[in-house]
């Protein structure tokens, strides 16, 4: 859920640097809420509490780094329908992003085409 939220945000401009940090981070509740402060709509009624529980389980990281004490979450089949649902909602403008940068790219390095790159993050 993650990361489809931060793919939302970056099509509507939020930056990778800022995605990393918070008030986006591994917060999802807050993700959720900015997506939806951004126009997103969720149709499935379980996606709003099930990214608020999310968040409440993973407020000290426990899904990432277990510290011992007992997590209790539903199986991975009873979020399939609200997860399927917020990929549905976001497609359109993430798959439009995607295109846009695509082309971006092509015409900020049309000058190095048939050039040896060097490559460097």
């Amino acid at each position: 859920m993650e990361v489809i939220l931060k793919s939302s945000l970056a099509a509507d401009g939020v930056s990778k640097r800022d995605l990393r940090y918070k008030p986006y981070g591994h917060h999802v509740h807050y993700m959720f809420s900015e997506c939806e402060r951004r126009g997103l709509v969720v149709p499935d009624q379980l996606m709003k509490p099930l990214a608020k529980q999310l968040a409440h389980i993973n407020q000290d990281f426990d899904l990432r780094y277990p510290t011992g004490f007992i997590l209790s979450v539903a199986g991975p089949s009873s979020f399939i329908p609200a997860i399927d649902a917020l990929i549905n909602a976001i497609a359109p403008s993430v798959e439009q992003a995607a295109i846009m940068a695509q082309l971006q790219f092509a015409s900020d390095t049309r000058h190095l085409l048939g050039s040896k790159v060097r490559w460097s993050d």
